[in-house]
């Protein structure tokens, strides 16, 4: 009841908005988005000629602000679509893929839809087949975005839109909070990604592999991804109580909480960007448990381009299958003898895909003030 007057409010202060000034509406679906849109929004505000807002779907999200940053809350369901047909603003920008495919549909008082990435993923297989073909401007991560996207137009004829290369927000983001070589012995970070396949290894094998972890000694942290926090709620309650009374594992459902990854001398995960990000950021090595192929777009294969995940995986992780779950103590032993950063070949991957740029807010700045 109270976050849906909370809502309320938040629509009534979208309607009671008046200035002269050029209006910049951010929206996120969920508070551990907010890392993502910090970096852009401090560096706007810069600037004196623009008004910003940042409107939530997250009531979490107006607990700890942060400086430079005045959450509205605007719910979900019903109350988040009023939202979507009542903004009047010059650009909205969010992190929300197939605006127009979905209920959110576009409205003429907003000038310009701009989509940014919150992964180092490709566009094509992780993505559904339209999930940006709504937008007006996309800021990518990398050069590799812009030939997928701009392949994709071609090859389905689809509406052309600005494409502008400025960088990862949330690797500017994590780059001043994180502190590296804080890894402990036998720690180990699990965070297997979200998949709208009901088969899948978050669903199936989950328990399966925090017990082996635990029985062998590991502290063990899962770290579940944003849409599973949000559609997987039984499951996680599920986890937390089985695992309640173990000392050494830990549910990490807050993704600004970082630690984990600090702490932890092995990524086990599956598919998705978080491989990706582990490699580039803290240089250790990562596990991948093959299962089930994460795809959203079973026509990825059109473009003829391999999506950057699987490039990563098939260059730099250590794969296992299912079946080779009992055997996980010798695998993770002979990774950690094996693994050397400077010699694996990743430090090059990253430079060439240019994946290290930073200052991507005042990259994506300047283009929004060439929009203007």
């Amino acid at each position: 009841m109270l976050s849906a007057l909370k809502a309320i409010l938040g629509i009534k202060q979208l309607i009671s908005i008046k200035t002269k000034k050029k209006k910049i509406f951010f929206y996120s679906e969920n508070k551990n988005y907010r890392g993502y849109f910090l970096p852009l929004i401090k560096e706007l505000k810069k600037n004196l000629d623009y008004k910003i807002f940042y409107f939530t779907s997250d009531i979490k999200d107006l607990e700890n602000i942060e400086e430079d940053l005045c959450p509205i809350y605007i719910g979900e369901g019903f109350i988040r679509l009023l939202f979507f047909q009542l903004i009047n603003c010059d650009f909205m920008i969010m992190t929300l893929s197939n605006i127009g495919e979905n209920q959110i549909k576009k409205v003429k008082t907003c000038k310009n839809y701009i989509y940014f990435f919150h992964s180092f993923c490709s566009t094509h297989k992780c993505y559904e087949k339209f999930a940006f073909k709504n937008y007006d401007t996309i800021l990518t991560v990398s050069d590799f975005q812009n030939k997928e996207l701009e392949k994709a137009e071609n090859i389905y004829n689809l509406p052309k839109k600005k494409i502008f290369t400025v960088g990862y927000f949330y690797y500017e983001y994590l780059k001043k909070k994180i502190f590296l070589n804080q890894k402990i012995d036998k720690y180990i970070t699990y965070a297997p990604s979200w998949s709208r396949d009901k088969k899948n290894l978050f669903k199936d094998y989950s328990i399966n592999i925090i017990s082996r972890l635990l029985k062998l000694g590991f502290f063990v942290t899962m770290r579940t991804h944003p849409e599973s926090i949000k559609r997987e709620k039984k499951l996680l309650l599920k986890i937390k109580e089985k695992f309640k009374n173990e000392s050494k594992f830990k549910l990490n459902i807050n993704l600004e909480d970082i630690s984990p990854f600090e702490k932890s001398e092995l990524l086990i995960t599956d598919n998705g960007g978080v491989g990706l990000e582990y490699g580039l950021i803290y240089q250790k090595p990562i596990l991948y448990i093959d299962y089930k192929e994460k795809i959203h777009n079973f026509d990825y294969k059109d473009l003829n381009i391999e999506p950057l995940e699987d490039k990563f995986k098939r260059k730099f992780g250590f794969k296992i299958s299912v079946n080779q779950l009992e055997s996980l103590k010798k695998i993770i032993s002979d990774i950690k003898k094996n693994f050397n950063y400077q010699n694996s070949g990743m430090d090059s991957f990253f430079k060439d895909y240019n994946l290290k740029e930073i200052n991507a807010s005042v990259r994506a700045s300047k283009v929004i003030k060439k929009l203007i």
